[in-house]
């Protein structure tokens, strides 16, 4: 999976950031504490290949993977109306 940005003039605020996010279906790592940003007015493109994990990227995003699955990471995504949402996964298997 590769994550493509196209700039824009209108950047600012960090809308997205996502810190160390991994995921795993068992021993089978799909992130592994990967990291970046999204400021306001940029774009990016999530492409890959069928199983690369660019739904399993967006189902951790808005939280509808499984616990288990997401073994560490944390997100903060900035709503307008909102502030400032964090999530934070802690890995629960130890």
């Amino acid at each position: 999976m590769s994550l493509t940005e196209k700039r824009s003039s209108m950047t600012g605020k960090i809308i997205l950031k996502v810190k160390d996010l991994t995921i795993a279906f068992g021993r089978q790592k799909v992130f592994d504490k990967s990291n970046f940003e999204v400021k306001q007015g940029e774009k990016y493109l999530i492409s890959g290949q069928s199983g690369s994990g660019k739904s399993v990227f967006m189902y951790a995003l808005i939280g509808l993977l499984p616990v288990s699955t997401v073994t560490g990471g944390k997100f903060s995504l900035f709503i307008p109306e909102r502030g400032t949402v964090e999530m934070t996964y802690e890995n629960y298997q130890k």
